[in-house]
């Protein structure tokens, strides 16, 4: 039987966020549970700690009035306050064009990729194998395209390049192929971080021109619990230093690497990340910052990962109300990466609740699409139904009017008992606001056995493989292009020339 195909997506339409209108976040943590969670952190900080791999950061902080014993250093409140108080709580992440900058001012919520899967389904033969430059650059193009897509960072792992340089490979493949702000989250030190500043740099016009609109931006993780290792701080201070948006991004596990309870997570994870953040702003006071969590919880049956489950959605609630309510800072929650090993039912309800979670919380940025089996497994069609979900969300989200147009008092009049609204002029000035499916299917049971059968997953096939095959990102120029060449050449070089 002949199947229903899609002649085409037409061109690439702008980004977009969810906002927020008239609604206001739902908060789940409570002031009370706020203040006791910043006073528990503050405890920790100040008692047990942080260990700072770095000479050069202990020094700083020592300096900024912190206690240094060995490596371990201890953090008093007033300075952790302090640094709270010099974060903007609004800050512009830029793309090659203002059309494509994103403003993190808690009233538009981002979403990315998620990141840095090692594994593909191959979409030519389904079978899993290592992830290579080439899947990154593709899956960077598609992301070029969706405008579900804010912002991308390193969605697969170009385990075909170089490992001391990788993170300049996978930035320079980014940087040729979306217009959009590249967040880099593979860069694991000091020489890398200047490599990817470099690049950024020759993009967008020289150093200066880079401080004013940052294309790049940067996150670190902390090693959980309460450690941060030497060439994360390096990292850190190259991009702090230039005045670039730095953030600090903390994975602890509940029952492993983090206490098993949900406010003992959330305790351990904000001490983290305020020792991050004021490390930052003791370099440059005022540096554009953010909190980021990928918070999850140990599964107690085989030790592994949950990544999705009631906890977990509340760990986020956490994360979003501690930055953006009570410190009033940009906030960056993981959504999405299911645990499912192949798009499908368990794929579907796990990433519509994370993303459904924080998205209606108020988060401002949700990196998250595109991967299968806790993050590892990268899906071109998982993307596709992911851009869906957050579609269906984003008009959840906006709310609704009522104004007197839309409470459609004349028209009910007009039309009286046991009339229809079919041919009403108000149905045909607002029918097309109502939301429409892009891969998910509303037809009759004879339509779907003559289209045969198609379902969510091939449809979202058909609109991957349309964009590998349509879409071309607007490239760099030449000299730009040969620049990035020569910057990449120049690092790799110095490490021996690999």
């Amino acid at each position: 039987m002949a199947r229903e195909r899609k002649k085409g997506y037409g061109p690439k339409k702008p980004i977009a966020p969810i906002p927020r209108y008239w609604n206001p976040p739902i908060v789940l943590v409570q002031e009370e549970q706020r203040r006791a969670i910043h006073g528990a952190s503050l405890t920790v900080l100040e008692h047990a700690g942080m260990r700072i791999a770095s000479e050069e950061a202990r020094e700083i902080l020592a300096r900024a009035g912190a206690r240094v014993e060995e490596d371990r250093v201890f953090f008093p409140w007033t300075l952790v306050e302090g640094a709270l108080r010099k974060i903007p709580s609004v800050i512009r992440l830029c793309g090659r064009t203002p059309e494509e900058d994103l403003l993190l001012d808690g009233r538009h919520t981002y979403m990315n990729l998620d990141g840095n899967g090692m594994e593909i389904l191959d979409f030519e033969t389904g079978v899993r194998r290592p992830t290579t430059l080439a899947d990154l650059e593709t899956a960077t193009r598609m992301a070029d395209y969706l405008e579900q897509i804010g912002y991308v960072w390193p969605i697969a792992t170009a385990r075909d390049c170089p490992v001391p340089v990788q993170p300049l490979y996978e930035t320079r493949c980014q940087l040729r192929n979306t217009t959009k702000h590249v967040m880099t989250m593979t860069v694991a030190d000091g020489f890398c971080a200047r490599g990817v500043i470099d690049m950024a740099a020759a993009v967008a016009g020289g150093r200066e021109a880079l401080r004013r609109r940052p294309l790049i931006s940067l996150f670190e993780s902390v090693t959980s619990p309460l450690a941060l290792e030497r060439g994360a701080c390096e990292a850190l201070l190259a991009f702090a230093r230039e005045g670039l948006p730095t953030g600090i991004m903390t994975m602890p596990l509940s029952g492993a690497t983090a206490p098993v309870t949900v406010a003992g997570n959330l305790v351990l994870a904000n001490a983290e990340v305020l020792a991050g953040l004021t490390l930052v702003q003791c370099v440059t006071p005022g540096c554009p910052s953010w909190y980021a969590s990928c918070s999850t919880v140990m599964d107690l049956k085989s030790g592994g990962v949950t990544s999705n489950g009631p906890e977990d959605y509340l760990i986020q609630a956490g994360t979003i109300a501690m930055a953006r309510i009570h410190y009033n800072i940009p906030v960056m929650t993981g959504v999405m990466g299911t645990e499912a090993r192949a798009p499908g039912w368990q794929s579907a309800v796990e990433d519509s609740l994370s993303v459904y979670t924080s998205a209606l919380c108020g988060a401002d940025l949700m990196p998250g699409a595109g991967l299968l089996k806790n993050a590892t497994v990268l899906s071109y069609e998982e993307l596709v139904l992911g851009c869906e979900i957050y579609e269906m969300v984003r008009r959840v989200k906006e709310g609704f009017p009522t104004d007197a147009e839309a409470l459609a008092v004349e028209a009910i009049l007009r039309v009286g008992p046991r009339g229809d609204f079919m041919t009403d002029p108000h149905t045909l000035e607002h029918m097309r606001e109502l939301w429409q499916p892009d891969v998910l299917r509303r037809c009759s049971f004879d339509a779907w056995e003559s289209s045969g059968r198609a379902d969510a997953l091939e449809r979202a096939r058909e609109k991957a493989a349309w964009i590998m095959e349509h879409h071309e990102p607007e490239p760099l120029s030449a000299s730009v292009d040969a620049e990035l060449d020569r910057i990449l050449e120049t690092y790799a070089e110095e490490k021996g020339g690999i």
